[in-house]
């Protein structure tokens, strides 16, 4: 016997299952509020999960960074450059990632940008992959200034960033090209196949 499927029933099944995961997001269990927003991703309810990015678990709001960029929503975006400012590096990373794979629209581009100088260094260099997204005018000064950072992981990362402008921007073909005497061999590499 083939299974029929009454649309009413099937609205009234999926608001009953948002209403059950917007109550989970007050459980007093991380994982059960980690659930829910998961739950809220996948009926797209982007309103529900951009407020739990205020929730008090790190990996709640690491969910809330990457549910927000698969949802895509502009309604999305304050929480999520709330998350872009949040105290804790590996839920800022995890913003960063959403924010590049959003493009980096540009109420988040700020914030992207101050990633750049952040005092942890895995912090910087997730701000300076996510610059690759965004527009030339937000991202390659930001990436130029990457370019003198202490760590050599964020260095790297920078030309590797600029790569995608050293045909048309001049500005980036100097900087590559001051990066070509850099003191990492890795850097000077990636520097020199950026320019070819």
């Amino acid at each position: 016997m083939p299974i029929t499927h009454d649309p009413v029933h099937d609205g009234d099944l999926i608001a009953r299952a948002g209403d059950l995961y917007t109550q989970g997001l007050n459980d007093g269990e991380p994982q059960i509020r980690l659930q829910a927003v998961i739950g809220l991703i996948a009926l797209e309810a982007v309103t529900e999960v951009a407020e739990a990015a205020d929730d008090p678990a790190r990996e709640v709001r690491v969910a809330v960074a990457g549910g927000l960029a698969r949802l895509a929503d502009p309604a999305g975006l304050p929480a999520l450059e709330d998350l872009l400012a949040d105290h804790d590096p590996v839920v800022r990373m995890a913003a960063l990632d959403a924010a590049a794979e959003l493009g980096v629209p540009e109420p988040l581009a700020g914030r992207v940008v101050t990633g750049v100088v952040h005092a942890g260094w895995q912090v910087r260099r997730r701000a300076v992959l996510a610059l690759a997204e965004a527009a030339p005018e937000v991202a390659v000064r930001p990436l130029v200034r990457a370019l003198r950072d202490e760590i050599v992981d964020v260095r790297r990362a920078a030309v590797q960033s600029l790569e995608r402008w050293a045909a048309d921007r001049p500005e980036v073909v100097t900087a590559l090209t001051e990066a070509l005497s850099d003191p990492d061999p890795g850097v000077r590499t990636q520097a020199r196949w950026a320019l070819a």
